[in-house]
């Protein structure tokens, strides 16, 4: 699947699959190199942007630059999970937050991505703005010498790594368990009915960067090898398995 160059004032933004066909199908050999590099941090996760807008931003450095997958929807797939297996709301687990995560990743055509690297900056970030998918700040420089009939692919080896394997995620759900059972108040406006809420109109949600390095991540509830996900964590991610890349 091609996607095609759009004016500005018709963005329309891409799901997973959109960006992982388009870089299989114009750029094999790039996406092959995802497999060479691994994700170790997994604690990057956005305090703010998370319990203000239920938007999942997640910055994690892979080798010398520092990648960024960014989507909507997850408190609100994480309250659809609870309903479905009749838990309690009130009693979230890391279970029911990796499903969410990861549902959301595959069902949301508003995935936004960037990365620091040149190959990126260079080659994929203004086809990434005119598509609607580049995340923070847009660019307005065409590459025209490096990408001029965008057919290079969809995003660099890096991100590609990121968009194709969803193991990552069941680090990163470890974070955000954590964080919704460190600050309950500000997930409950996605997770709870509004008679539940009780709300401070006046506490401020601080700044994630030092929020994040604060929080334990801990794994209060095993998670079943035998659910439909696979769930088991992983230490890094290093490549692909079947259960989480499927055949696009």
């Amino acid at each position: 699947m091609i996607i095609k160059i759009r004016s500005r004032r018709d963005l329309n933004e891409a799901s997973r699959k959109d960006l992982l066909r388009k870089s299989r199908s114009q750029s094999k050999d790039r996406f092959n190199k995802r497999l060479n590099y691994q994700v170790s941090n997994f604690r990057g996760v956005d305090l703010s942007e998370l319990f203000e807008h239920d938007y999942f931003v997640f910055k994690t450095p892979i080798k010398d630059y520092v990648c960024v997958i960014a989507y909507p929807g997850v408190l609100t797939e994480l309250r659809n999970v609870v309903k479905e297996t009749h838990g309690d709301i009130h009693k979230v687990n890391l279970q029911m937050v990796i499903k969410a995560l990861r549902r959301s990743f595959d069902k949301t055509d508003d995935i936004r991505v960037d990365c620091t690297c040149p190959d990126f900056y260079y080659r994929f970030s203004y086809v990434a703005t005119v598509n609607g998918y580049k995340y923070g700040v847009q660019q307005s420089i065409p590459a025209d010498k490096t990408n001029p009939n965008d057919d290079l692919g969809a995003t660099c080896k890096h991100l590609d790594l990121l968009l194709s394997n969803k193991r990552w995620l069941t680090k990163a759900a470890s974070v955000v368990n954590a964080l919704i059972k460190t600050y309950p108040d500000k997930a409950a406006l996605y997770l709870y009915d509004e008679d539940e809420i009780v709300k401070d109109d006046d506490e401020e949600i601080e700044d994630d960067s030092e929020e994040v390095d604060d929080v334990e991540v801990v794994n209060d509830n095993q998670v079943d090898d035998n659910s439909e996900d696979n769930l088991e964590p992983q230490d890094e991610v290093t490549q692909d398995t079947s259960e989480d890349e499927e055949t696009l």
